[in-house]
């Protein structure tokens, strides 16, 4: 998944989640944490950068379901709280698209003023 994103994480996992459930809908599947993890697969649940989130966004939307295995909720609960990775995901908080435009904006009127 790309690093400059102009989403949150939360945002992102929530909305593979809702994708999940309208794909489990569509082929007639069970709407199960099961089910919903299956459908986009671990290798893209692997590319939440779970760790980034704030503890209350991760305990909200993340440890009350079974997406993810109680091995990792726990290691990314103890990512977020020491600010050290433990976890198996990414921890490096996304460039927002507006900081990365803002950078190139600079960049560029540096490269003309000489």
């Amino acid at each position: 998944m790309c690093d400059n994103f102009g989403t949150s994480e939360c945002e992102l996992i929530n909305g593979c989640i809702r994708w999940a459930r309208h794909a489990c809908k569509s082929s007639g599947r069970s709407e199960t944490d099961s089910d919903i993890r299956d459908v986009p697969g671990k290798e893209l649940i692997d590319l939440i950068r779970f760790p980034a989130m704030s503890g209350n966004e991760f305990a909200e939307n993340v440890a009350g379901t079974s997406l993810l295995c109680q091995s990792d909720i726990i290691d990314v609960f103890r990512s977020i709280t020491t600010q050290k990775n433990v976890a198996l995901f990414k921890s490096e908080p996304r460039i927002s698209l507006t900081m990365e435009c803002l950078f190139k904006g600079c960049e560029t009127l540096h490269n003309i003023g000489g």
